[in-house]
């Protein structure tokens, strides 16, 4: 990543960006004791002294109970007990603190000398959230709504202070150390994968590891440890540890083929080594006797509660190094070589992890009442509750010298996750944005080059970028932070090198997984977090399809748990691939028509969902359950001159009516759907209308765009929607694409690069201010996106974001 500095005013945005780090969106906490499980954060880029000066982002009440916080892609997730007899699921916008959603189901109170409550912590996993009650009620939920996907009961008696066993994902497992050695389900479909005999449940959550290959989870249950094959459920080592009363709570800690335990009730700790024989002990003592928060590891040293005292203990030898006693019962995690300690009283600390001395770096009161939950460091902020429920979220970014406040990042959950955006219409939600740009224009907050060439533009979710391009004849997959910091970059095979070579098919973003279509045909999914491979299907191949002169230029369409491709082969028009492993659900029988480099749209319509798109020669409808073919309309039915086959702007549907244009003199056609679907009539055409490549609008019943008119430098236009009587035809400098947000036009011409901020009315082209891009070579063709409060221009390959909060 390059930042470019071109004169004084992006010399200045230099600061700007140092701050905008500050709440990348790298470091998520998405479940119990972490990313890795160990109680270890991995942010870097916070300010360990910020305590000294306290600043609260915000608060909540959340209810009674024990469940930690999870933070993933924004959002912030707990669970507490409102009424005695009522758990609330909660989902906050982690920066701002503003609710999102709640979930509620009944669930008893069940206070058992201590105030009662929810134990366990939200698991998010790939746009889910599952999580476990006291009970043991299992949900999933969708991440970004609640709404419930599906709902199990544990098959094994409540332990006596009720189930305490977060979910752990492990690939497609959601994992529970519930009965003797836990239980695994298909994360999916909620159906049993394996599980171990009925028991009483300890009250650890399974930590998962791998050795040589195979994946693993370490149970702690109610009187030993036993290392479990995760797929298969096999015990394949145990080692007895009996505690009073059965409690055992503290997660075991691994690192190498070594495993520590650590119970309270005057029990001990123990070092345990995996031989060949199973478990062996190493060392044994009672200097540190966690009840129920884990301890952590650090540099060869572990540092956790020994009852109601801190203490620090080397891990080869079980020597205690120091004892701190302040703190008493009460919690902690980790990051890098500090320590993050909510005393149980409410006082948060950070500690210098070291084995010289207690070293406390700063220190606040935060919380009152008993604060037994661990705190949580993610993107610059810490997170922790006590357990009545009041619940702060403390900011501990790093302070520089900035131009920039918060309130220039973008808002959590600001999504463009496809081609279009939310509803792949081209239209932004987003308001509070500048009515008129400084006259260099908006201020630049980042550039970041290397991601290849190509015309598609980015798509944004999660707190995530992700852009394709064209490397050396391979299309390249990267994803960045809101700062513009390229967080990883995976190939997915030979991108379109012949006319015009570079990426046209923007990324789709849903679930935690990635989709790309390249210029050649390919189709695959990716993990939205690591750019891990997830499946690849060479649908061009297998379904012969049939190749324009500038390749395949269709965005990824998801609808329900299909992937839409118009694939144009000689086997299928249409091909439907399931999102999960990518295999075909259905096609819709060939016809002889090509793709036309269109990508698809879906709606709702005569009690069916609808997919419609272009081929070459075709404007269809197909039923989205089963790929049936319901209507085709010529373009030959109001085009009589010579069609090129090239129709790239996606249709638009609103009350029955679709609508299309395209370029090459073919101009713009309205159509009138019937009652069910199944069929349609002309509404209305507009020769002039015709758009290249550029897309169109459609905003308070006018659509606007630009027309190609004979390769020309084209006119702006608007149209009637009911009519498609012209508005306006306006010259300004060449046709190009365009976007709307806020009352506005984002119109980016392809001559020179220009981009208009144009105030979307019928009544005239009202240019209000513009600037043009100087960065990046070759066609100004991508789309502009506006998203979070930022312009997004895709350059060759070189990806710019502007400031444009009002």
């Amino acid at each position: 990543m390059v930042f470019v500095s071109c004169d004084k005013k992006y010399i200045m945005v230099l600061g700007l960006f140092i701050v905008c780090v500050g709440f990348s969106f790298g470091a998520d906490w998405p479940n119990w004791r972490g990313p890795n499980h160990d109680a270890v954060s991995t942010e870097t880029d916070w300010n360990s002294a910020a305590l000294k000066e306290l600043s609260i982002a915000w608060e909540s009440e959340v209810g009674i109970g024990f469940s930690a916080v999870s933070v993933a892609n924004g959002k912030a997730y707990t669970v507490g007990n409102i009424d005695k007899d009522t758990d609330v699921i909660y989902c906050f916008d982690a920066l701002t603190g503003k609710e999102l959603w709640t979930y509620k189901y009944p669930e008893p109170l069940t206070p058992n000398l201590y105030d009662g409550g929810c134990n366990t912590t939200p698991t998010i996993d790939n746009g889910k959230v599952y999580t476990v009650s006291k009970t043991g009620k299992v949900f999933c939920l969708n991440a970004d709504t609640g709404e419930i996907i599906w709902k199990w009961n544990l098959p094994y008696k409540k332990p006596e202070w009720g189930f305490a066993c977060s979910p752990v994902i492990v690939d497609d497992l959601v994992v529970f150390n519930a009965g003797t050695a836990g239980i695994a389900l298909d994360k999916d479909s909620a159906d049993i994968v394996w599980k171990s005999e009925d028991g009483k449940s300890g009250y650890a959550s399974a930590v998962p590891f791998e050795k040589e290959g195979v994946k693993y989870i370490a149970s702690f249950g109610k009187d030993s440890i036993q290392l479990v094959e995760t797929l298969t459920g096999k015990v394949t080592a145990s080692y007895k540890w009996k505690t009073r009363y059965d409690i055992n709570a503290a997660d075991p800690v691994i690192s190498g083929d070594e495993f520590l335990i650590t119970s309270g009730y005057g029990h001990g700790v123990i070092l345990l080594k995996l031989g060949a024989e199973g478990l062996d002990k190493v060392w044994q003592n009672k200097k540190m006797r966690s009840k129920m928060s884990g301890p952590v590891l650090i540099d060869g040293y572990l540092y956790g509660f020994d009852g109601s005292q801190l203490v620090c203990m080397d891990w080869k030898t079980g020597n205690r190094m120091w004892v701190e006693k302040s703190p008493k019962e009460g919690s902690l995690s980790a990051a890098g070589d500090k320590l993050i300690v909510l005393g149980e009283t409410g006082t948060l600390s950070i500690v210098q992890a070291t084995p010289e001395r207690y070293q406390e770096i700063s220190s606040a009161e935060i919380l009152s009442g008993r604060c037994w939950t661990m705190p949580v460091l993610a993107n610059g902020r810490i997170y922790a509750r006590n357990a009545k429920g009041h619940l702060v979220c403390v900011d501990v970014q790093k302070k520089n010298e900035a131009l920039i406040s918060a309130a220039n990042m973008p808002t959590a959950g600001a999504d463009w996750p496809q081609w279009q955006g939310p509803n792949r219409d081209n239209i932004s939600t987003e308001t509070g944005l500048l009515k008129q740009w400084p006259e260099d224009g908006p201020t630049m907050l980042w550039s970041a080059d290397g991601i290849g060439h190509g015309y598609s533009s980015p798509a944004i979710s999660g707190g995530k970028i992700y852009m394709t391009g064209m490397i050396e004849d391979e299309g390249r997959l990267t994803c960045f932070d809101l700062s513009g910091n390229q967080l990883w970059a995976t190939d997915y095979g030979a991108e379109w090198k012949r006319s015009f070579p570079g990426t046209r098919s923007t990324p789709t973003v849903k679930d935690g997984r990635v989709y790309v279509i390249s210029g050649t045909g390919q189709v695959a999914c990716f993990n939205a977090d690591s750019g891990e491979k997830i499946w690849q299907v060479d649908a061009f191949g297998e379904f012969e399809g049939q190749y324009g002169i500038w390749g395949i230029a269709e965005s990824p369409l998801l609808v329900e748990d299909k992937v839409i491709f118009t694939v144009g082969g000689k086997k299928a028009m249409v091909l439907a691939l399931g999102k999960k492993d990518g295999s075909v659900i259905w096609t819709t029988a060939a016809n002889g028509d090509k793709n036309s480099y269109c990508s698809s749209m879906s709606f709702d319509w005569g009690g069916k969902k609808i997919i419609s798109n272009i081929t070459n020669n075709s404007i269809f409808a197909v039923n989205a359950k089963d790929g049936t073919l319901l209507w085709t309309y010529a373009i030959s039915n109001f085009f009589s001159g010579r069609n090129r086959g090239a129709h790239p702007n996606t249709p638009v549907v609103k009350d029955g009516r679709l609508f299309i244009t395209s370029g090459y003199d073919v101009g713009a056609i309205q159509l009138q759907l019937s009652p069910d679907g199944t069929s349609v009539k002309k509404v209305w055409t507009n020769p002039d209308f015709d758009s290249h490549h550029g897309g169109f609008v459609v905003v308070d019943g006018y659509i606007y765009g630009s027309s190609w008119q004979g390769n020309k430098d084209g006119e702006w236009m608007c149209l009637d929607w009911e009519t498609g009587q012209t508005q306006y035809e306006h010259h300004w400098k060449s046709k190009g694409s365009l976007t709307y947000a806020d009352g506005m036009l984002y119109c980016y011409e392809e001559a020179d690069g220009t981009v208009g901020l144009v105030k979307a009315t019928p009544s005239g082209f009202e240019l209000v201010s513009s600037f043009q891009i100087l960065l990046g070579e070759k066609q100004h063709w991508a789309h502009p996106v506006v998203c979070g409060k930022r312009l997004y221009i895709r350059h060759g390959d070189i990806l710019m974001a502007f400031d444009i909060a009002g």
